[in-house]
């Protein structure tokens, strides 16, 4: 995934637990199917741990591109 800044990638589902490993990092809104917002400062080697159900938007609000590689755990 690659999300300039000011950009959003859209709403979307996880359906399996996964791994986000930063190459680049930035400042981040998740954004839930309900509205809640999420604030996460990720740094390029950080490795974000979630599970489902995990459905949100992302949106790159800080003044860098993020850029990361997904790990989907599929059984």
């Amino acid at each position: 995934m690659v999300i300039g800044p000011g950009e959003t990638y859209p709403m979307h589902r996880h359906r399996h637990p996964y791994l986000s490993v930063v190459i680049e990092g930035a400042l981040l809104v998740m954004t839930d199917p309900k509205g809640k917002k999420e604030r996460l400062k990720v740094r390029r080697g950080d490795v974000v741990w979630r599970v489902p159900p995990d459905a949100h938007s992302v949106e790159n609000v800080g003044r860098t591109r993020f850029r990361n590689r997904l790990i989907e755990l599929l059984g």
